[in-house]
């Protein structure tokens, strides 16, 4: 039975990709000397291309125009963009402080967070990148 699932999962995700799909580029970032170094460029990891379905949470949204300068934990926020989540299938590794590049706008993005489903797929929590 979970092998049914696990294709009909496949199937669905294929349908999603070609349908909402957009290509992007992958460009991973490591830390410089140790974890509390800056973010630099990847000399280990290389740029992929990837397929990404990108998308926002209208209703956080909404509540965030509520309240625009206080973040989920009570603090005063002087400066925030509205996540942007990204759906993501790839074999390619992911890690928090990459870089997505979506070619279509040119608009770039850090990866915050990231939630494997165990299918294969990468639910990324996106940020505007700066610089």
């Amino acid at each position: 039975m979970s092998s049914n699932f696990a294709r009909l999962a496949g199937l669905a995700r294929n349908a999603v990709d070609k349908v909402l799909g957009e290509p992007a580029i992958l460009k991973p970032f490591d830390r410089a000397r140790g974890p509390h170094g800056r973010l630099s460029a990847s000399d280990t990891r290389p740029e992929v291309e990837i397929t990404a379905v990108f998308y926002q949470d209208t209703e956080r949204a909404a509540r965030e125009r509520a309240q625009p300068l206080v973040s989920r934990s009570g603090d005063r926020l002087m400066n925030r963009t509205p996540e942007i989540f990204a759906s993501v299938s790839t074999a390619a590794e992911i890690a928090t402080g990459d870089r997505i590049v979506r070619t279509g706008t040119g608009a770039t993005y850090q990866v915050e967070t990231r939630d494997p489903d165990g299918n294969g797929n990468i639910i990324l929590g996106l940020s505007a990148a700066k610089g």
